[in-house]
């Protein structure tokens, strides 16, 4: 699909030579505008063998991981290993503005291609280096999956039950987390070069990336000496006389789950959703609805776990007879502070998405299907998000781009083709 407003990077270019680590980088300045064009081996990169893929049936060219990751990117091969490939290359770089990488560290460097290497090619290029554990440290040359960045960051101790084992985000958010820096780290290096003219080298950690999303989980650790625990439902909270207190935030349902906290004291937001609850209850005509109820006096500071308890039940069976919409529209009639559980059903569903235009839809010819994506992450008057082309076949531009780029006509583009360097 072309886009008549212009974009927000449409005079630069990318090379994206990242695998599933980083790869949604290249994806968000291409949605930026840029044109970004993924760097595989010849064959194609071995990230699309991952799954889930379109249809259910395991193929390269059906990877829905890898298409929601590459869309909107132009695709070329290139073998690395050899120095032809390695020469078309630098004659891209010399050409390109940005060049996001996922390979281990030092390995560019071995075969000549280092960020000192290619700066000598193109000193204003922004060079970003997405790794497991950073380009440094004593873990550099680990490998790891998503899974182990969420682990090893940290916020895995921080999800699930407390009774049952840690858990981790089912998709895998630890390589996406680390790829949206990516591009935030491409774009904050760019606006240097904007004002110097000089480029320079991104360093991501995963892990690193992860452990920023801990936030204050970090801060109670070196503040309180106290190791916050993953709470699922329940949320716990450690009293200055070193009990727990419990309190439930998720709340089961009809259909699922509401998000919403029963308290009072000094919280003047909780406490007045909580009447305001504690009213609808007594307006269906739920048992015992705690209506009478000093709540102002029921800090989570000073309320006793038995109390808490027993005044729990009506709201549970309240919340039982209802679905999420329902208890959605009903609070925001009431001013009750819930947000319902969505599932991604429900997201595709929701008004709010829809009227704000966010879904897009592209066609996949070599799927035989129109596919429907997240649209933009923000919302730009000037220069709006471009609308993703497909993600590419393997080498599907190679004649397009070597030729635009370093003019390579066809007959030469044979010869690299045979020689196995594209």
């Amino acid at each position: 699909m072309v886009n008549a407003a212009p974009a927000a990077l449409a005079p630069y270019r990318v090379l994206d030579l990242t695998g599933s680590l980083g790869a949604l980088a290249g994806r968000v300045l291409a949605g930026l505008g840029a044109d970004v064009i993924k760097v595989e081996r010849p064959g194609g990169d071995p990230s699309r063998a991952r799954g889930p893929f379109f249809g259910g049936k395991p193929h390269p060219h059906r990877s829905l991981s890898w298409i929601f990751a590459n869309a909107g990117k132009r695709g070329v091969t290139l073998d690395l290993d050899r120095p032809d490939g390695r020469d078309l290359l630098r004659g891209l770089v010399e050409r390109s503005d940005f060049l996001v990488e996922s390979y281990p560290p030092g390995y560019l460097e071995s075969i000549g291609l280092g960020f000192e290497h290619l700066a000598e090619v193109n000193p204003a290029l922004v060079m970003t280096r997405v790794t497991p554990f950073g380009q440094s440290g004593p873990y550099r040359d680990y490998r790891a999956t998503d899974i182990v960045a969420w682990a090893m960051g940290g916020q895995m101790m921080l999800c699930g039950d407390e009774d049952r084992a840690p858990l981790r985000m089912t998709a895998p958010q630890a390589e996406l987390l680390a790829g949206a820096h990516a591009a935030a780290g491409s774009l904050t290096a760019h606006y240097s070069r904007r004002r110097t003219g000089i480029g320079q080298q991104v360093d991501i950690s995963m892990q690193e990336c992860v452990t920023w999303t801990l936030m204050i989980a970090a801060q109670t650790w070196d503040i309180a000496r106290v190791n916050p625990r993953r709470g699922g439902a329940v949320r716990r909270t450690q009293r200055q006389d070193g009990s727990i207190f419990e309190h439930r935030v998720l709340w089961p349902c009809k259909d699922g789950f509401v998000y919403w906290a029963l308290g009072g004291g000094a919280q003047a937001g909780v406490l007045a959703s909580t009447r305001a609850m504690a009213a609808w209850l007594a307006d269906e005509g739920i048992p015992d609805a705690p209506v009478d109820v000093e709540w102002q006096n029921m800090s989570a500071t000073v309320i006793d776990q038995q109390t808490y308890d027993r005044l729990s039940r009506p709201f549970l069976d309240f919340f039982a007879r209802h679905s999420k919409r329902e208890l959605f529209e009903g609070a925001l009639e009431r001013a009750i502070q819930l947000a319902p559980v969505n599932e991604i059903a429900d997201l595709a569903a929701t008004p709010q998405l829809e009227d704000r235009g966010y879904w897009q839809d592209i066609e996949y010819p070599y799927l035989g299907a129109t596919l429907r994506f997240p649209g933009a992450p923000v919302k730009l008057s000037e220069t709006p998000w471009r609308s993703p082309q497909p993600a590419p076949l393997p080498g599907e531009h190679n004649a397009e781009v070597f030729s635009e780029l370093l003019g390579i006509d066809g007959a030469e583009l044979e010869q690299l083709s045979r020689s196995g360097a594209v």
